[in-house]
This record gives structure tokens, C-alpha cells and sequence, in this order.
């Protein structure tokens, strides 16, 4: 059974508690993701469920903390939410989309995925959602995004989940 401990910013990897091996993991390797939902408890849960995952997540409560955040830190992945005060889901995406990070994924999430702009998105849910649908669909944009050297400046279109429906 492996064990996870946080050692001065360093994430430890402990093969067995009370034994000497001690696998660094720096959390500069790790993935980064940055979850903007004005909903506090849906952040935690999703930055726990990530963290299981080994991956490293931030939050935003609002769309201007979350761009001032996504423009001063590095993230591998946005999720968002569409309804929140101030600069909502579609807002942000366009923000990303015409900042010097165009390429980065974002998930979109939203009770009112219609009224989510699908162009600027790559992959979007619809409240309520399968955690570990969410949680396997950032690691395939993890994965993809690693792999592929050239991407679009923007996602042609957008992978919907069997929870989310396309409105016209």
C-alpha cells in the first residue's frame, strides 16, 4: 500500500509507514488543473477526487480570480462552470482562447449546458455528473494534449458525455 505525505512542498511517495524508502515527487512534474466554480464544496470534492489521481488542482471561486490565476500560474486543464457572478464559463473560455495560452483544454460544467458556447470547449458535462467520468475525461485531455506537439488554437468540437446534452 502506498501512502502520500506532504514534506516541505515535496510530495512523498511511502511505500510502507515506518519504512525508509521515500519517493520524491515533485510537484512541478505533476499536472495542474484549475477548477473556477463559485460552488466551494464542488471545487473540494473535485480538487479531492484529482488529488487522488496524483494530480495537483487549484481553485477559484469566481471567472476573475480563475483568469488571474490561469494568466499567473501554469495549468494543464480549466474546469468551469457556466453560471457564476461576474465572468461566467463562456466568458472565460473566450478569455483563454484569446490569451498567450490558446491551447489549453477546458472542461466546461454547468445544470445549463445550452447555454454554453461548445466551440470554446473540448469537453463538456452536465450537472449532475459522474465524478469518475470527469476524473477519466482530464486525464485523456492530459494524455492527449501531452502527446499531440501542435494543436488547433481552437477544439473543432466539443466530446459531450452521456449525462450532457447538445441544445440547439
Amino acid at each position: 500500500m502506498l501512502n502520500y505525505t506532504i514534506y516541505n512542498l515535496i510530495i512523498c511517495k511511502v511505500r510502507n509507514p515506518g519504512s525508509i524508502f521515500i519517493q520524491p515527487i515533485f510537484l512541478e512534474n505533476m499536472n495542474r488543473v484549475l477548477i473556477i466554480d463559485d460552488e466551494v464544496p464542488i471545487c473540494k470534492m473535485l480538487i479531492y477526487a484529482l488529488s487522488r489521481k496524483g494530480i495537483d488542482a487549484d481553485m477559484a471561486t469566481n471567472g476573475f480570480d480563475g483568469l488571474r490565476k490561469f494568466s499567473q500560474e501554469h495549468f494543464d486543464i480549466v474546469i468551469t462552470d457556466m453560471l457564476m457572478p461576474g465572468l461566467d464559463g463562456n466568458g472565460i473560455a473566450r478569455e483563454i482562447r484569446n490569451s498567450n495560452k490558446p491551447n489549453t483544454p477546458i472542461i466546461g460544467i454547468s445544470g445549463t449546458s445550452w447555454l454554453l458556447e461548445e466551440t470554446e470547449f473540448d469537453v463538456v458535462f452536465e450537472k449532475p455528473m459522474s465524478i469518475h467520468t470527469l476524473v477519466d475525461a482530464v486525464n485523456n485531455l492530459i494524455t492527449t494534449s501531452q502527446s499531440v506537439v501542435a494543436r488547433k488554437t481552437k477544439p473543432s468540437e466539443p466530446q459531450f458525455t452521456s449525462t450532457c446534452h447538445r441544445h440547439v
